[in-house]
C-alpha cells in the first residue's frame, strides 16, 4: 500500500504541470517542496522522463541512481578497490540491488552464465565494461535511469579520453567526486525547482507543489482531540477550504480571552 500511494503522489504530479502549462505558466516559477532529499530522485526522474526540465542538487545525482549504483558496484567487486571494506559488504549491497531492480527476479544473485559473464567482462576496458554491464542486464529497459545510464556513460567516455582507460583510476575518481555528479540541468525559464522545504526558506515562488503531505499534525503531548479545523476568512489563508489550528496554542488561549473581554 505504501508503494502504491507512493506512485500515486508522484503521477499526480503530471496533471498539475499540464494545468500550469495550460494556463501560460512558466515551469520555471514551478518548485516542489519534499521533506527528504531521497524524495527527490523519483520526482526528477519522472519529471525527465516526461520532457520536463529539472533542477535538484540531490535528484539529479548519478550516485542516487540504481542502475548506476549496481555498476559501480559490479566495478568494484571485479576489482576489490575497497580493500579496507569486507567482501560480504559489497555482496550484501548487490544482493539488495539485485532484489530491487528484479534481475533475476525474487532471487538474489546472479545466474552462472551471467557470472561468467561478468568474470569476463573484468578484462575489458573502462567504457566497454560499462557499456557491456548495460547490455548484460538490459539496464536500459529501466525508463526512469536512462538519462542517468546516458550521463554516466558520458563521464566515462570523458574521463577515458582525458585521463585512463583503467577501472581503478575511474572507482578512485568517483569516490571524490561522486557527491556532485549529476545529470546537467539548463537554468532556464523552464526549468522546475525541486527542492528541500528547509531549503526553499526566504525563495519566493508562483507555483508551489506538496507531493508527500503524510507527515503527522501531532506530536508530543499533543493529540488530534488538541486539532480544531477551522474555515479562514483572511486573506491570505482564505484560500484554503481549511485550516487545522492547535486549540493549545499560546496564541489561540489569548484570542480566547480578548473575546471574552
Amino acid at each position: 500500500k505504501a508503494d502504491e500511494l507512493k506512485e500515486q503522489c508522484l503521477q499526480a504530479i503530471l496533471p498539475i504541470l499540464a494545468s500550469i502549462r495550460s494556463r501560460g505558466g512558466h515551469m520555471g516559477d514551478v518548485a516542489i517542496l519534499i521533506r527528504k532529499k531521497s524524495q527527490a530522485h523519483d520526482i526528477a526522474a519522472l519529471l525527465t522522463q516526461n520532457g520536463y526540465s529539472v533542477q535538484s542538487g540531490e535528484g539529479l545525482l548519478l550516485q542516487n541512481d540504481p542502475c548506476v549504483q549496481l555498476i559501480l558496484i559490479l566495478l568494484q567487486k571485479n576489482l576489490t578497490l575497497e580493500q579496507d571494506q569486507p567482501e560480504s559488504i559489497l555482496t550484501y549491497r548487490l544482493q539488495q540491488l539485485t532484489l530491487s531492480l528484479h534481475l533475476n527476479g525474487d532471487e538474489p544473485t546472479f545466474s552462472d552464465e551471467q557470472s561468467q559473464s561478468l568474470r569476463q567482462l573484468a578484462q575489458l576496458p573502462l567504457y566497454e565494461q560499462v557499456q557491456s554491464i548495460i547490455q548484460l542486464f538490459s539496464l536500459h529497459q529501466y525508463t526512469s535511469s536512462q538519462a542517468y545510464l546516458i550521463s554516466l556513460l558520458d563521464r566515462v567516455y570523458q574521463f577515458t579520453c582525458s585521463r585512463s582507460a583503467d577501472p581503478q583510476a575511474f572507482l578512485e575518481y568517483w569516490q571524490r567526486n561522486a557527491h556532485k555528479l549529476s545529470i546537467p540541468a539548463a537554468h532556464a525559464q523552464e526549468t522546475i525547482q525541486i527542492l528541500t522545504i528547509h531549503a526553499s526558506k526566504g525563495l519566493e515562488f508562483k507555483y508551489v507543489i506538496l507531493p508527500y503531505v503524510n507527515w503527522e499534525l501531532c506530536k508530543g503531548p499533543l493529540t488530534y482531540k488538541d486539532i480544531l479545523w477551522c474555515i479562514p476568512k483572511q486573506p491570505p489563508f482564505d484560500t484554503l477550504p481549511l485550516v487545522p489550528v492547535h486549540t493549545k496554542d499560546d496564541q489561540i488561549g489569548r484570542a480566547s480571552c480578548r473575546e471574552r473581554v
